[in-house]
């Protein structure tokens, strides 16, 4: 229990540092952005018998399924987006008419929905949750969302606060095509190399870079800098070993990042 313990201290600390590098890419110290050149792996050796191995990564690479419904009403154009990202990665579109359901705060459900009637009449029943999700976990719950299906999709999205949007300077090519109307893989990639050598800086700088088959382009649709960022611990003292799982979230420029969860897996 002691080394648990121990190792569960060198966890925390680790995610205390993690914030430090997210303040210091808030102010632009970082010799790169978070997330920009792929996950920012860390490795430690606090003390003897002691290692822990450290991932921060971009949480806006990703896209944010609470954008789907926004103050109690299903968003279109973000379900028009989620759906783009179903047909990429082979999964049935009604998966996005379920999470809308799961979410919104009507019970009328969409035609390839569900609302409390139907998860009532489940073997352990509950009631759609009728506001946004608070952690990714919970799509397990929502019809539809096998764990076969949760495998495909939670590599390309993630469940923060609100409105927050991709960035477009870490997101992956299939994210990218779900952002952007009439995108094909070779301009995503295209995309991606650019980056590469000059990060987006503005809206405008982006739109500047599109390629023309993109058509459609809404500046509100995503973003070119993040505020919040994941923290994946794995600490070991000893014989013992824990994963820890946490959000960052940026507030104003100049205050240190806050923890907006924290857990032991």
């Amino acid at each position: 229990m002691a080394a648990i313990a121990q190792a569960e201290i060198a966890a925390r600390a680790a995610v205390d540092w993690a914030r430090e590098v997210a303040y210091d890419d808030s102010l632009g110290n970082a010799p790169s952005r978070i997330g920009e050149n792929g996950p920012g792996e860390f490795k430690a050796f606090p003390e003897e018998d002691s290692t822990l191995d450290i991932t921060v990564d971009d949480a806006q690479g990703k896209f944010n399924l609470n954008t789907l419904v926004t103050q109690g009403k299903p968003s279109a154009r973000d379900i028009i987006m989620f759906k783009r990202l179903l047909t990429q990665l082979k999964l049935p579109n009604e998966l996005a008419d379920a999470v809308v359901d799961w979410m919104d705060e009507d019970d009328l459900p969409l035609p390839g929905g569900a609302e409390s009637a139907y998860y009532l009449q489940l073997k352990v029943p509950y009631r759609a949750a009728n506001r946004q999700l608070s952690h990714l976990g919970e799509l397990a719950m929502v019809k539809g969302y096998t764990p076969e299906v949760l495998k495909e999709l939670s590599p390309y999205v993630t469940v923060l606060p609100g409105r927050a949007l991709v960035n477009v300077n870490t997101a992956v090519a299939p994210v990218l095509i779900a952002v952007f109307n009439g995108m094909p893989l070779n301009a995503a990639e295209s995309l991606i190399a650019s980056r590469k050598s000059a990060r987006f800086t503005s809206v405008a700088n982006l739109r500047e870079r599109l390629p023309k088959i993109v058509t459609g382009v809404v500046d509100t649709d995503f973003v070119v800098e993040s505020k919040y960022f994941t923290v994946s611990v794995i600490s070991s003292f000893k014989h013992a070993k824990i994963r820890a799982e946490a959000l960052l979230g940026l507030g104003e420029k100049n205050y240190w990042p806050l923890v907006l969860w924290y857990k032991v897996t």
